[in-house]
């Protein structure tokens, strides 16, 4: 059954080409969807940079652990905690902005790329001789 699908759809595709009709997609995307693939690329960045700042958090956490766990740190030491405890902020601030681009560029290129969508679902039914041919268009 499905060698006879095949030979039909393509017999179908041939007859249209042989009365001059232009076989066109019908699949064609807007503006919409150019800005939704650029937002999807967007939260991606956004996640890299959020994946980014929490290893540079536990590196910097790790570092930290290693400088307070030898005892009382000294002025130098203190300094450097200082500027070790600064670093994790910035790291945490740094995952914070990248988790947050992630998931609105994530969101809003997939929303619009389902509106920019066209339409899901073509089904059709054509007589030809000795039966039917059924034929299934599904688009994302």
């Amino acid at each position: 059954m499905r060698t006879s699908v095949r030979v039909g759809v393509l017999v179908v595709m041939v007859a249209a080409s042989a009365r001059g009709e232009e076989v066109t997609s019908k699949h064609a995307r807007g503006p919409l969807s150019v800005a939704g693939l650029s937002l999807l690329a967007l939260g991606v960045g956004g996640a890299g940079l959020g994946v980014a700042g929490l290893v540079s958090l536990g590196d910097t956490q790790r570092l930290l652990s290693l400088y307070t766990a030898a005892g009382a740190p000294t002025s130098n030491d203190a300094a450097t905690s200082q500027k070790l405890e600064e670093r994790g902020t910035g790291a945490t601030v740094a995952a914070a902005i990248g988790w947050s681009v992630a998931g609105a560029g994530l969101v809003g290129g997939i929303i619009l790329l389902l509106v920019d969508a066209p339409a899901p679902v073509s089904l059709a039914l054509t007589p030809v001789p000795g039966g039917g041919l059924i034929s299934y268009s599904l688009c994302w």
